[in-house]
């Protein structure tokens, strides 16, 4: 073979070669990004691209403040690719720039973007912050709650007792009244000569009362002694 037939194949088989290199893979993505609240990015799924799927690699986050910066960007062109952006708990968005939004929502976990492209190039940019977290001790809402419920009980039993003695004494006359005032006083129980003592009656009519109200169904009368013991009557 002559030298210029050498130089001829050898100039094709070069162009050959140069334009099978010239040919750019076809790159395609089916990933889901989870970014940890430290910033630490794991990318898994399917992809023939040699570099985006990683485990808890923190290159892709940066922090200026308080805002955090996400950026995965690739200057090859994927011919079709969805990517599942996972954001940690309590991000709230300030900037976002990728290549189509199919949906935006807010999850338990955190915020859920999903996204495709076809034939562009990768560029996933969010810039957010992480909200702090309203930690509530319990403690001292329980202890107002308690001495809530404490002041309405006692309110409660106020105006209870207010319409339980309005109601039970209507039928009475005064000195019954008097007599079973001091009962309810007393806790329930009095001895009919502290009743003496307190109402300053004399024995018979104090007795006659007592008699009275007993007769109503209002106290009963126990026999103790020298003297009675005086009881509140359960309705």
């Amino acid at each position: 073979m002559s030298v210029k037939k050498k130089v001829i194949y050898s100039f094709v088989l070069l162009c050959i070669i140069t334009s099978v290199l010239a040919i750019e893979p076809d790159y395609y993505a089916d990933i889901k990004i989870d970014v940890s609240k430290d910033g630490l990015v794991m990318i898994e799924g399917n992809t023939n691209h040699p570099s985006l799927l990683t485990q808890d690699n923190p290159d892709y986050t940066s922090k200026n403040g308080r805002y955090w910066v996400l950026n995965i960007s690739f200057q090859e062109v994927f011919s079709d690719a969805i990517f599942i952006l996972h954001l940690p708990k309590n991000a709230n968005i300030n900037y976002l720039k990728i290549p189509r939004t199919g949906r935006i929502e807010q999850t338990k976990k955190g915020i859920l973007i999903i996204g495709t492209l076809k034939n562009q190039s990768l560029s996933i940019i969010v810039q957010y912050q992480l909200m702090p977290v309203l930690r509530v001790n319990i403690l001292p809402v329980c202890i107002i709650l308690f001495l809530l419920l404490a002041i309405i009980f006692l309110i409660y039993s106020k105006i209870k007792r207010k319409f339980f003695l309005s109601e039970k004494t209507k039928s009475m006359t005064d000195r019954q009244k008097l007599i079973f005032k001091l009962v309810i006083k007393n806790k329930g129980r009095i001895t009919q000569r502290e009743l003496e003592l307190k109402t300053k009656l004399p024995k018979s009519s104090l007795s006659r009362n007592v008699d009275s109200l007993e007769r109503k169904g209002f106290i009963t009368k126990e026999n103790n002694g020298m003297t009675n013991i005086i009881h509140l009557k359960q309705q």
